[in-house]
């Protein structure tokens, strides 16, 4: 159902696989986390 959602984009559900990749994405925009409440790291990413 997910995988359905856009003609353009891959959509999938994400794991714990994911969460280098995301942190790593958060890690590179510093400016945002400087506004945010937690700073980024594998158990706020997992949250």
């Amino acid at each position: 159902m997910i995988d359905q959602l856009s003609k353009y984009y891959s959509c999938r559900i994400l794991t714990e696989k994911d969460i280098p990749s995301i942190l790593s994405l958060y890690e590179s925009n510093p400016l945002y986390f400087q506004h945010c409440p937690q700073d980024p790291n594998f158990a706020t990413v997992n949250e």
